[in-house]
């Protein structure tokens, strides 16, 4: 199969892998908040913490899981669209390798180009100006004919061989 076959792929299977990137990076900060929350359990059991025994940390733990993975879910594919653009469809950002080899793309903004835009404008006035000015002058100036020297060129004979 050739490239053009899976251009249509790209932009859902780059979403669906962001998605599943930002919900294993959620999954990682809640196990390690879980992490830190048992120990306080664990070495506090006499008293209790956060006023929770351990069925109830479960149940809190399951609940908490699902919604930090729905809301891992959500960021990677804000991620996922959001660098899609930046990537694919706006060129702005060389990708990943590039990001890497320290290839990065100048950024212009529409005030920087519209600034650009002015002063390049502005220098074109000035250049025909004096371009202007330049051809007065020149149509002013008299005009004496060019003398042309004639060369005389000399043919040599062949020489005769004896």
């Amino acid at each position: 199969m050739s490239q053009g076959d899976f251009s249509g792929m790209r932009r859902p299977t780059y979403i669906f892998l962001s998605a599943l990137l930002g919900m294993l990076l959620f999954l990682i900060l809640h196990r390690v908040v879980v992490f830190f929350v048992m120990a306080g359990i664990y070495f506090n059991a006499a008293e209790g913490f956060l006023g929770l025994n351990y069925l109830q940390f479960l149940a809190w733990d399951y609940l908490t899981l699902i919604l930090v993975l729905m809301l891992g879910a959500w960021y990677g594919i804000w991620v996922g669209s959001y660098w899609y653009d930046k990537v694919y469809e706006s060129k702005i950002h060389g990708g990943f390798l590039s990001h890497l080899a320290g290839l990065r793309r100048q950024e212009l903004k529409r005030e920087d180009l519209g600034q650009k835009l002015d002063e390049l404008s502005e220098n074109i006035q000035e250049e025909i100006w004096e371009l202007d000015q330049l051809s007065k002058a020149a149509a002013k100036a008299p005009r004496t004919p060019r003398v042309i020297k004639r060369r005389v060129v000399k043919k040599r004979a062949p020489k005769k061989s004896v």
